[in-house]
């Protein structure tokens, strides 16, 4: 049975000339295939308010359906209609909901406004540069920003093919790849120094 390949790894392996199962390989040990971005952290943050806030009103309803007479209970029954147990089954998948908002909120939170995203594409790259043998080095344009080497022209080039946002960039939507890049190759030359 094959899987499916992700078209961003397929583009990503055509740019880079590579096979597209090793990217999408890199594309799951790295992470990146669950990481979120800036935006979408901060859009994560937001609904995961709302979604808490809906579950504290969904609660005081469950409360309230709990205080109904026993004729009502019976009536419901009768009916074959019981709006509390069916507020109880909605208050528990929209807790799941909560829970589950809150455990990716958390794995995609760094102190310091770190894209994590952007990171996790980083040392993806570095994963398919190190499988085929590739040269790992790091350097920037003085003049305009722009990346020297071939590692750094591929995580900018998978920043782009990946959708990687950044909420502060003034000159593009996409994330800067100075900073994840700098840091895996410096991440990636402590551990060839050892």
């Amino acid at each position: 049975m094959t899987q499916e390949i992700d078209q961003r790894c397929i583009w990503l392996s055509q740019y880079l000339d590579c096979d597209a199962d090793l990217v999408q390989t890199a594309y799951k040990i790295s992470g990146a295939i669950s990481a979120l971005d800036a935006q979408d952290n901060a859009q994560l943050r937001l609904d995961t308010e709302k979604l808490q806030s809906a579950e504290k009103y969904l609660q005081k309803t469950v409360t309230e359906l709990h205080r109904i007479s026993e004729n009502e209970k019976l009536t419901q029954t009768l009916l074959n209609n019981n709006i509390t147990k069916e507020a109880e089954d909605l208050l528990s998948k929209l807790s799941e909901i909560v829970n589950s908002r809150e455990f990716l909120a958390k794995e995609n939170t760094a102190k310091g406004g770190k894209n994590i995203k952007a990171h996790k594409i980083a040392y993806m790259v570095l994963h398919i540069f190190l499988e085929r043998g590739w040269n790992i080095r790091y350097g920037v344009c003085p003049n305009t920003g722009e990346p020297t080497t071939n590692f750094g022209k591929s995580v900018q080039k998978a920043l782009e093919l990946f959708d990687t946002k950044s909420i502060r960039s003034e000159s593009t939507d996409y994330a800067n790849w100075q900073a994840p890049t700098l840091k895996i190759y410096r991440e990636y030359r402590v551990s060839v120094t050892k």
